[in-house]
């Protein structure tokens, strides 16, 4: 049962990484399929086995960050925004909990980030397919999968979980290590088939991270690599992407454009001002959880480009998103999940692994400064990850860190004996 609980909770993680989605849309239902029997095997797995793994501090401070914005609804200006925004909670915190209750070992948690980098793989494939087939965002002539934000960058942050698993000692599964290698060269073709300005800052310190570790890389694998990548920078040259090229070039040359309706690095400083005047205004509770929307679309700049629909626009910045919604102590909870989150990679005990998780979390951190993402179950999926890593049983599991159900017979076997340990549950 622990074996069908840990791949059903696999299949979850691929699904949710590949289709990367701002829920609710229509996408929202493949996560939703994936989770059910992934709930429903660990469900029983939990009452056969009478006890489920005792929550860390990362986890009581996700379940108080997310219950801070449930709350917010009691004094939220737009009650029916931040109702609305509810439904992203629930996959987020029971995604999160399902990796920590089955993923315990370090073999499973190696398991969980190979599916983080396989729903990768199905989200650029997405991506080449609708560049494949001429499909457009409603950003001019910008590639997204369906229900993808043109913008998003998470694409990118598996590129050094996907090292790590390539390199690691002892690995011996050829085809997962050359899949992985491949992942390094078909990631950044998502900041081409997207123009992502934001992907490609975020791409810089994964990459320059992989160039600097590559000296370590056998000859083979270098020839390999570097001759793929040239065939594939020639392929793609030919397929007409000189339009997105050139928006990315922009990032360089022109980093403060202004958008069509003001304000520079793409109008979103002006947004910046809006939630720093509502932060002024509600500076400890905030406005209520997924409300800037409702203060964006009043204003004129936005409205003109928001027709007929007349919704507002994102904060384009979770930090400061999160202090206009949810105030100072919104915020406070937010830093103390990435601080955990940074403990937790910095005590992992293999080298490679916290390197590759420090660099992801930099990346992460930076892509985030540029968009509302604080609803989006990418980046929740990989705190968990990071920190079911980095606290892996290397061998057996210990018992004690179990909280037994009332009555279970586990809860009667427990005995003083505190290095009492089990292999299987």
């Amino acid at each position: 049962m622990g074996k069908l609980a840990y791949r059903c909770v696999l299949i979850l993680i691929v699904a949710a990484t590949g289709t990367i989605i701002n829920l609710p849309g229509p996408l929202a239902s493949v996560i939703r399929v994936a989770a059910i029997p992934a709930i429903l095997v660990t469900s029983v797995l939990i009452l056969l086995r009478g006890s489920v793994r005792r929550l860390n501090s990362y986890y009581w401070a996700l379940l108080a960050f997310f219950l801070w914005r449930i709350l917010s609804y009691t004094w939220s200006v737009a009650p029916a925004e931040t109702l609305a925004g509810f439904d992203r909670i629930f996959p987020e915190v029971v995604i999160s909990l399902l990796v920590w209750e089955t993923c315990r070992t370090r073999e499973q948690t190696d398991g969980a980030l190979q599916a983080f980098v396989l729903g990768g793989y199905i989200l650029v494939i997405s991506l080449a397919y609708n560049f494949a087939i001429g499909a457009t965002s409603e950003d001019a002539d910008r590639v997204a999968a369906g229900g993808f934000n043109p913008d998003d960058f998470l694409y990118l942050i598996p590129d050094t979980i996907a090292w790590y698993l390539a390199t690691k000692a002892g690995t011996k599964n050829t085809v997962l290590s050359w899949l992985n290698y491949g992942y390094l060269l078909v990631a950044p073709m998502g900041i081409i088939f997207t123009a992502g300005r934001a992907a490609f800052v975020v791409a810089l310190p994964i990459y320059a991270y992989i160039l600097l570790s590559g000296r370590k890389a056998k000859a083979s694998v270098k020839f390999v690599f570097t001759l793929c990548a040239v065939t594939l920078v020639f392929v793609l040259l030919n397929l007409g992407v000189e339009s997105k090229l050139s928006r990315l070039e922009t990032t360089i040359t022109n980093p403060s454009a202004a958008s069509d309706w003001g304000g520079a690095l793409n109008g979103r400083d002006y947004l910046w001002a809006i939630a720093i005047k509502e932060f002024g205004q509600h500076p400890l509770f905030g406005t209520g959880a997924t409300t800037f929307g409702y203060f964006s679309a009043t204003t004129p700049a936005v409205t003109t480009i928001r027709e007929p629909d007349n919704n507002g626009l994102p904060a384009h910045n979770t930090y400061l998103s999160i202090l206009s919604e949810t105030g100072m102590i919104g915020l406070f909870s937010f830093v103390m999940l990435i601080g955990i989150t940074i403990r937790a990679a910095l005590q992992a005990t293999d080298r490679e692994l916290r390197s590759a998780f420090m660099v992801a979390i930099v990346a992460m951190l930076i892509g985030i400064s540029t968009l509302t993402y604080e609803d989006h179950i990418g980046i929740w999926l990989l705190l968990t990850l990071i920190i079911g890593s980095s606290l892996a049983a290397d061998g057996a599991i210990d018992r004690t860190n179990q909280a037994y159900l009332p009555g279970s017979v586990g809860q009667e076997l427990m005995t003083p004996l505190s290095d009492r340990r089990i292999s299987r549950y």
